[in-house]
Formats: C-alpha cells, sequence, structure tokens
C-alpha cells in the first residue's frame, strides 16, 4: 500500500476510535445564534409653520404599490407635530424583520380649519438595492414650498433620499 493511502486510513481509523471511546453521552455544542440584526429608527419632524399629522404605515414585506396601504389603519403616532420652534420628532424603533416597506404621508392642518394633503407619498424599502437596511436611521421631514405644497422628504443615515 502506497504511504499517502496509509496515513489516511491511519487517521480516518484513529478518530473512529477516538469517537466511540468517547461514548453516547458526549454532546457536540452547536454555536450560539447569531444576534437578531439592528434595527430600524424612524424618525418624524416637522419643518412647517402648522401643525402636521404623519401617517405611517409599515409590512415586513416588500410591496411595490402604496395604495395597497390606503385601505389599512396607518400606526398611531400620537398628536399631531407642532410647528417649530421647538421642532417635535415622533421617533420609533422596528425591528428590521417587521419593516420590509415603509410608506410615509402627512396632512397639514390649516388655520383657522382645514387640512392640506401631502403632495407626495414616499414607498421605501429595506434591502440591498433598495433605500436602507437594518440598523439605519430614517429621518423623516414635513416641508412648505414656496408654493405652498406640503412634501414628506427623507433622508437615510443623514442622506438625501426623496422627493
Amino acid at each position: 500500500m502506497p504511504r499517502l493511502v496509509k496515513n489516511v486510513l491511519l487517521v480516518v481509523v484513529t478518530g473512529a476510535l477516538l469517537a466511540g471511546t468517547m461514548g453516547q453521552g458526549c454532546a457536540i455544542i452547536p454555536p450560539p445564534p447569531p444576534p437578531p440584526p439592528a434595527p430600524v429608527t424612524v424618525e418624524l419632524t416637522n419643518n412647517t409653520s402648522m401643525y402636521v399629522q404623519p401617517r405611517v404605515w409599515t409590512d415586513p414585506d416588500w410591496i411595490d404599490d402604496y395604495r395597497v396601504f390606503m385601505g389599512r389603519d396607518p400606526i398611531n403616532v400620537g398628536a399631531p407635530l407642532a410647528p417649530p420652534p421647538p421642532n417635535d420628532v415622533i421617533s420609533m424603533t422596528f425591528a428590521c424583520a417587521d419593516l420590509g416597506t415603509l410608506v410615509v404621508d402627512g396632512d397639514l392642518f390649516l388655520v383657522p380649519s382645514g387640512i392640506l394633503k401631502s403632495s407626495n407619498i414616499l414607498l421605501l424599502q429595506e434591502g440591498e438595492g433598495k433605500e436602507y437596511l437594518c440598523g439605519d436611521t430614517i429621518s423623516i421631514s414635513y416641508i412648505l414650498d414656496q408654493q405652498g405644497n406640503l412634501w414628506t422628504t427623507a433622508f437615510v443615515n443623514g442622506v438625501y433620499l426623496a422627493p
């Protein structure tokens, strides 16, 4: 028998003998599970001169059409955001697995009465090649343009994203 074959057989037989002498009581301990992905933080800020009621919807799946959310109740974010100063900020933390899609809209409360709907609705998705990743901070800001239109803007980790 060639020397290489003898060495391989010796290693295999020795390993089998060692495993046999250890007995059935020997347990192989698996490595601990990996930690869960970092959560996603969503911050809502009012940068208008009037009160804004944010509307936020989430879904664990990727959904490409914001209209799917319009028949659902939004997340209760509490009282409307007051105008600055100071800038009211609502901060929410979501488990990454629960936030495959984030949809954000808002209404501006007009004085003395009425509302102005946002000119846009943001639909953001988590994942490589999408708008955000686990552990990111999404900053949503409500602003008025020079024509008086309400816009919902998004920054991810301080980088401007939309509209």
